[in-house]
């Protein structure tokens, strides 16, 4: 049974989805309390149980078993006191909105990750902080989009428009590999394919094995070239030199199939172009959780592609012949979680 935690305590979850162990928050002296609702039954379940205050200062603390040295993020919300960063404190600044921390350690290799939300000082943020956000994202969604901030708010699609910013794009492509039914449906097509049959001739001589057809009765009794043999079925003076045999093989070569290919390759040049521009700015904070957030995207695509359904993909940073329309581009996703969907329920 797992141990219960102590108020402002954090449980750290490790990538398998297992109990890594936790971060703790505490106040400092003449300083605001976090606020724990893990029991408040009121708290919606989309909220992280512990609460901060923005432009406050906190104690955190890392309780990791056979770990020395972490590395936490967001970097810029923690101020280590040693090298270990297993202890220091944490100032939210100005950031306010659900704030996801992952915890690494000494080489990068992600340990475990929790969030906290930071709430607005200066408006009730449930409501006043939260209205004010909803208004300002009617008219301008680039003002509320901060790409790879600290902190994040959510927000819905709308399906009628399209996103503008590259960064609006690989948002919006992150947050739908991340949707339950979009990772189901994909699933799917991988297990159960469309197939469809491609027919193929092949030239054989009169004394190999035939099967029986029609094309086979009338490649024997039609006209052409052809020559005397010892022994001849009854009615037959002649038998042609060559014979066509005619059968169907199943593919997964189809339409439907390089459609999915095609999205998923557009999806994965849209990353890697997100990428490319991070990777020009240097070990910025949000450069590297934007790396990285990248690189969990790419990985993704990549083992979906190197399925035996999508042949001859190689993992390249753009392809040079995928190069789709506008409209084409701003309906590849629909259509294909539609698509997919349908596949499901069928």
């Amino acid at each position: 049974m797992t141990a219960e935690l102590p108020p402002g305590a954090l449980r750290l979850r490790a990538p398998d989805g297992a109990n890594a162990g936790s971060l703790r928050i505490s106040a400092l002296p003449r300083s605001a309390r976090p606020e724990d609702r893990s029991r408040d039954p009121t708290r919606p379940l989309s909220e992280p149980p512990v609460q901060l205050r923005e432009a406050t200062w906190y104690r955190y603390s890392v309780h990791l078993p056979d770990v020395e040295v972490v590395r936490l993020e967001p970097s810029e919300l923690f101020d280590a006191d040693d090298e270990t960063g297993k202890a220091g404190r944490l100032n939210t600044r100005e950031y306010v909105g659900n704030v996801a921390i992952t915890v690494a350690d000494g080489g990068g290799q992600q340990l475990g990750e929790t969030s906290v939300l930071i709430k607005a000082s200066k408006l009730e943020h449930e409501h006043e902080y939260s209205k004010m956000l909803r208004e300002i994202a009617d008219y301008a969604a680039e003002a509320v989009l901060q790409g790879f901030a600290p902190s994040a708010t959510r927000a819905a699609m709308v399906p009628t428009a399209s996103a503008r910013l590259l960064y609006q794009q690989f948002a919006i492509l992150q947050a739908r590999l991340a949707d339950e039914e979009l990772v189901q449906a994909i699933a799917e097509v991988i297990h159960r394919p469309h197939r469809g049959w491609v027919a193929e001739v092949e030239w054989r001589a009169p004394g190999r094995p035939l099967r029986a057809s029609g094309h086979a009765a009338r490649a024997l009794t039609g006209p052409g070239p052809g020559g005397r043999a010892s022994t001849l079925p009854p009615g037959l003076e002649t038998l042609p030199r060559t014979i066509a045999s005619h059968r169907a093989e199943e593919t997964v070569d189809t339409p439907a199939n390089r459609f999915v290919k095609f999205a998923l390759e557009h999806w994965r040049e849209l990353a890697a172009r997100m990428g490319d521009i991070l990777a020009q700015r240097g070990r910025a904070a949000y450069a590297v959780r934007g790396m990285s957030a990248v690189q969990r995207v790419l990985d993704e695509l990549d083992d979906v592609l190197s399925e035996p359904i999508f042949p001859r993909y190689r993992a390249s940073r753009a392809a040079s012949h995928l190069k789709p329309s506008a409209p084409q581009a701003r309906g590849i996703q629909a259509n294909l979680l539609d698509i997919c969907a349908r596949r499901v329920k069928s």
